[in-house]
């Protein structure tokens, strides 16, 4: 970091009489916890220095790699970083480091006590408090990586979220593990990564569940590996003719899917959830004539979801959102309109860069993924060797069905069978019929992927 960056944060820090925690550091030990809650102990840090193995050195402030802090501020720990709050309840306690050049060392370690033959979900957040040369952060189970590698990104003070499943196998104890994969500290600057709420949980093996609208309004649902219907129109009584759900998601932070509506007249509403009973529901706005809601995805990384809509005419424009209020638009591609045979299938991060990316699909069955920087067009390209997909198959729907960090492509026929492309990024791995190539009935359409 540069020095007299730090000199100046520092003088600022020690006579504002600003006092930093620091606890005694403990050994990594073989920790238990409930099997069907938390395992990680401190993983959000608030006892401070204590409970998990590292391999860098403690130090309350530093310009040194390979040092880190638990701190309520990054910028307490080097003058020359952003200043910003822990992720868990935004006055709490961080683990801020400075990156230390070794691809090997342990940034964070802990051993924990597990159930053989169960899923397993290790997650964290992390965020850069200095603009150059981000970290690049890698997750292993037992010495082996798992999911994709989190790059702390350049934007300094955003929170990304790694997460990931794992089969315990035979196993009964395992060992997690963060590492900093980019070993380039280019003359002491960058490399600066934080951490907050690490967590390794049990994961339940329910699968994904689809969310179905009948052309009369009804509503179901059904897991992603059974082809039976569980109608729960009678939870929250028949929608009024006209609605459509176009998207899910949790708009007001409760850990439950929302679900999003809009009506053939342009106006848009929601139904705040509780699982599949709705405890209320708000109108959102009107895009106006020939305006669809065609996604729901966080486009701006402020983990809220914001509305992407297109006209008929193939123009494209977002809706900013924080929960359920409207805060400011921006238009797509510079306004120009992208061919309507081309339909905008699906959102998902598939490139593994934190950034919403598009799937398109065209009537003649090509699909092509536009990775975007934000509301920016980087790059567009074909996908499955530019050949297009059999006559009648259709992408209703993305669902990490493997839980290997990638999204997946679920498709349908216009017959009623469903499929699924497990994916690797933009890679096709494999694909199998689902639920046993027998066709859902007639008139239910996906309308969700929960």
């Amino acid at each position: 970091m540069n020095s007299r960056r730090f000199l100046s944060r520092f003088r600022q820090v020690w006579f504002g009489f600003i006092v930093t925690l620091s606890l005694p550091f403990m050994p990594s030990a073989l920790l238990a916890g409930d099997l069907s809650g938390e395992l990680v102990f401190n993983g959000d840090f608030e006892l401070g220095n204590t409970g998990f193995h590292t391999d860098y050195g403690y130090a309350d402030v530093s310009v040194t790699p390979g040092t880190f802090a638990i701190q309520p501020d990054p910028a307490f720990f080097n003058g020359g970083f952003e200043s910003f709050s822990d992720h868990t309840t935004g006055s709490g306690l961080l683990f801020v480091a400075d990156g230390g050049g070794s691809a090997s060392a342990a940034v964070w370690s802990q051993t924990v006590t597990i159930q053989p033959h169960k899923f397993y979900r290790f997650e964290a957040w992390a965020a850069s408090p200095y603009s150059i040369n981000p970290a690049l952060l890698q997750f292993s189970v037992n010495g082996s990586p798992i999911g994709t590698h989190l790059v702390a990104v350049e934007e300094m003070g955003v929170w990304r979220k790694f997460s990931a499943i794992w089969n315990s196998g035979g196993a009964t104890t395992v060992t997690l593990k963060i590492s900093d994969l980019n070993s380039d500290i280019i003359n002491y600057y960058g490399n600066d990564f934080v951490i907050d709420d690490i967590s390794f949980k049990a994961q339940p093996t329910s699968g994904n569940d689809f969310i179905w609208q009948h052309a009369d309004s009804r509503l179901a649902t059904s897991s992603i590996g059974s082809g039976n219907l569980i109608d729960f129109t009678s939870l929250n009584g028949k929608p009024s003719e006209g609605w459509q759900i176009v998207g899910l998601s949790d708009l007001n932070k409760d850990k439950h899917d929302d679900f999003i509506w809009q009506h053939r007249d342009g106006r848009i509403a929601v139904w705040l959830m509780n699982g599949l009973q709705r405890t209320s529901s708000r109108p959102l706005g009107n895009g106006g004539a020939g305006w669809h809601v065609v996604a729901v995805a966080d486009f701006n990384r402020d983990e809220q979801a914001d509305f992407l809509w297109r006209h008929d005419d193939g123009r494209m424009i977002v809706w900013f959102m924080n929960g359920t209020t409207f805060v400011s638009s921006r238009i797509l591609n510079g306004g120009e309109p992208v061919n309507p045979v081309w339909r905008i299938a699906g959102t998902a991060d598939f490139d593994g860069d934190g950034k919403m990316d598009m799937i398109w699909e065209h009537t003649d069955g090509w699909l092509v993924v536009s990775l975007l920087d934000g509301t920016n067009f980087r790059r567009s390209f074909y996908i499955n060797g530019g050949v297009a997909i059999g006559a009648g198959w259709h992408l209703v729907g993305l669902s990490d069905d493997n839980e290997d960090g990638w999204k997946d492509l679920v498709w349908r026929h216009e017959d009623g069978r469903m499929a699924v492309w497990t994916m690797n990024g933009v890679k096709r791995t494999r694909s199998f019929l689902l639920p046993r190539g027998v066709p859902v009935s007639s008139g239910w359409n996906v309308v969700g992927v929960k």
